[in-house]
């Protein structure tokens, strides 16, 4: 097998500070690849100048710590497990944590953000089927960077789940002189946020959204013909507004040079819908 370590540690002005770590290698059964950082940077320049301010109690900040910036841990790693020649089991994750500072759009200026965010995935392949589920999930705090004692309060708690599945079937075959590409498929997802900032005030939105697609490509000679069809179970939309075909037909007329003629249409799924938060 082979191994590949490496670890790397920056810094800089202003108090700029990062370090990486990772690991590669692989064995006759199975193959890896972890890594982790850390990174902090402290702010350009203090929105006030002094602590008076503060320590009068006149202002709200976001946290004590006025001189950072960010400040962020990650972590990640996979591993990749063949078997019967033609399968493989995937495994792969990661975290991040910390807190950053970001600005917003408008007149809302400086925000911070307390976050934790992580993510699992599993795939497991086996020509021609393969398997696909992931799960991310982001959960924490956010709010003016400093606000004023007894204004009304814009900070938020958000929290986010979502899971994905997917099963999908590809074939290529034969049938007298056309070549084919067969694939079909179906997913599931479900998606679960709670946001003081959607409409409900914080009250937890669960969707349940499926899916199935079939997509077909011949070929034979100069003449190739593609076709697709897609449909969506979304909870807030009609299953015949949901469903999305396309086509084309493609002509070859020289080794470089193709006409294809294409239409279709497509579904997107909306966002959930916003609200005011504690106005």
């Amino acid at each position: 097998g082979s191994d590949k370590n490496e670890v790397v540690v920056s810094g800089g002005t202003p108090d700029y500070a990062a370090a990486t770590a990772s690991l590669t290698g692989s064995n006759k059964l199975l193959s890896w690849r972890f890594g982790g950082g850390y990174q902090r940077v402290e702010r350009w320049s203090s929105v006030l100048p002094d602590g008076e301010a503060l320590d009068s109690g006149l202002i709200v900040p976001f946290t004590e710590d006025q001189e950072t910036s960010m400040r962020v841990l990650r972590a990640n790693g996979r591993v990749d497990i063949p078997f019967l020649e033609k399968g493989l089991v995937s495994v792969s994750g990661g975290y991040a944590g910390g807190m950053t500072e970001f600005y917003t759009i408008g007149a809302l200026g400086d925000y911070g953000f307390d976050f934790q965010t992580g993510d699992v995935r599993l795939d497991i392949g086996f020509e021609p089927i393969h398997f696909r589920v992931f799960s991310n999930m982001l959960s924490g705090e956010a709010g003016p960077w400093l606000q004023y004692q007894g204004e009304t309060s814009l900070r938020t708690d958000l929290s986010s789940n979502v899971t994905d599945a997917e099963l999908e079937y590809l074939k290529a075959f034969k049938t007298g002189s056309v070549q084919h590409h067969l694939n079909l498929g179906a997913s599931y997802r479900y998606k679960n946020i709670a946001w003081d900032y959607l409409a409900g005030n914080g009250d937890p939105i669960e969707e349940h959204h499926f899916a199935a697609f079939i997509q077909e490509d011949a070929r034979a000679g100069k003449f190739g013909m593609v076709g697709s069809l897609r449909m969506d179970r979304h909870p807030l939309v009609p299953l015949t507004e949901t469903l999305s075909p396309r086509g084309a037909v493609i002509y070859r007329a020289f080794p470089r040079t193709s006409f294809r003629l294409s239409g279709g249409t497509s579904f997107r799924s909306p966002t959930f819908q916003i609200g005011r938060a504690h106005v």
